[in-house]
């Protein structure tokens, strides 16, 4: 057998790096940061915990870089949002539908924002991504809003305060969708309990 190329190595490498990664959402999401060990992780990504740290110095790389994911993510949806052409509206229900498409399709990444953001054991690096991807999310909504005022198509007011509201609701959705996930999984999946994003946006609807 003639031996691997670089590419191979490289696209074997790829992959467990994100079989760790998945195994890491599920278990952090379930667990919790505090509660969980590398061993759980290992176990899920059905690996030995050895080569878990080949790609992962700690649980808490793992869980960085999970945040960071995640995080990123909300911020390419935003910017996108801002950036795309229409009205401001228009551009606020994309920006919803994306967070609630990546909710119900995804919840266990929420799981894991919701968990950080409510949490102070979290590594600090994970404190920083929420905060700079954050603050990109907050800020092109934020913008949004205020441009959808100006417009007459979003509804009078402060629009910090409104923008607040808003991501509240979204949060909340997340917390709803993932506690239904657990108390009552086949339910969940054979009925559609999801928040229809004209439901989620009356908050800024003028």
């Amino acid at each position: 057998m003639s031996p691997r190329t670089e590419e191979q190595n490289q696209k074997i490498k790829d992959e467990r790096h994100e079989q760790i990664l998945q195994a890491g959402i599920a278990v952090f999401a379930h667990k919790g940061f505090a509660a969980t060990k590398i061993t759980d992780i290992a176990a899920a990504a059905n690996m030995s915990h050895g080569l878990i740290y080949h790609y992962f110095t700690s649980k808490e790389a793992v869980y960085v870089a999970i945040i960071e994911r995640a995080m990123q993510g909300a911020a390419v949806f935003a910017t996108e949002a801002l950036e795309k052409p229409g009205t401001a509206w228009e551009r606020l229900r994309y920006l919803c539908e994306r967070q609630l498409a990546g909710i119900r399709e995804h919840p266990e990444y929420y799981a894991v924002i919701v968990q950080a953001l409510t949490s102070q054991d979290i590594p600090e690096e994970a404190h920083a991504a929420l905060q700079r991807f954050g603050s990109k999310v907050y800020m092109a909504t934020l913008t949004l809003v205020q441009q959808g005022q100006q417009a007459g198509q979003v509804v009078a007011g402060d629009p910090v305060e409104l923008t607040y509201a808003f991501y509240s609701l979204i949060q909340g959705i997340a917390i709803s969708t993932v506690s239904q996930l657990r108390v009552r999984p086949q339910e969940t999946t054979d009925n559609d309990h999801s928040i229809k994003v004209d439901t989620a946006l009356r908050i800024l609807k003028a």
